[in-house]
């Protein structure tokens, strides 16, 4: 299990392995409401090369239960038309294709990369075998003891180093920045703006 004091976030470029000395933390804690769901800015980490931007989208359990109930028959299957698998990715709620746009003291940093993952309460999954709904989440046997969640360490690590709700599905998003300027600059005012990519739409074959 990731310690508090092993949480190290660094700028990546997705070139290499990542190398860079971690960013100091600007805590944000800011909830915000986008496209009706509920998002928290948490925090930004201003490294060397540019900035680290962890947002998290709050998903009730019962709406993330819904989905897995719908389509778990669906489990082990690597037949799927091309036209369903991507149903399915678009009915997921903790599937988001996020277009960041930040701006810090007036000038927009330019979108470097992102990277993500998923935290899910046991309740959710319980009964349900890993792999059976496209999330990247562990399987949570039913006879194990009250565990507290599936999925992979370094999502529980996000919950607990934000005290978050543990009761609740996040999906987390880590997003790259890169300086406009030639040293790390002061932050007098952040501007965040999502946009969202395109979304497929599904009719009758004809």
């Amino acid at each position: 299990m990731l310690t508090e004091q092993e949480w190290k976030v660094r700028y990546n470029d997705f070139s290499g392995p990542l190398r860079s000395r971690a960013g100091e933390e600007l805590p944000l804690n800011h909830k915000f409401i986008w496209n009706d769901d509920t998002w928290v800015a948490l925090s930004a980490y201003l490294c060397g090369k540019g900035l680290v931007l962890d947002l998290g989208k709050c998903v009730e359990p019962d709406v993330m239960r819904a989905f897995v109930d719908k389509w778990k028959e669906y489990e082990d299957r690597d037949d799927l038309p091309q036209a369903l698998e991507n149903q399915i990715l678009e009915e997921n709620p903790v599937n988001v294709d996020l277009v960041p746009e930040l701006s810090l003291n007036g000038k927009q940093l330019k979108w470097s990369g992102s990277s993500g993952t998923t935290y899910l309460p046991a309740s959710v999954m319980s009964g349900v075998s890993a792999g059976s709904v496209p999330v990247p989440a562990q399987e949570c046997p039913e006879d194990e003891a009250e565990p507290e969640f599936c999925g992979d360490e370094e999502a529980d690590a996000w919950v607990r180093h934000y005290s978050l709700d543990a009761s609740k599905v996040w999906a987390f998003h880590r997003i790259n920045f890169v300086w406009v300027t030639m040293r790390k600059p002061k932050i007098s005012s952040m501007r965040l703006r999502l946009k969202e990519g395109p979304h497929q739409v599904y009719g009758e074959p004809f």
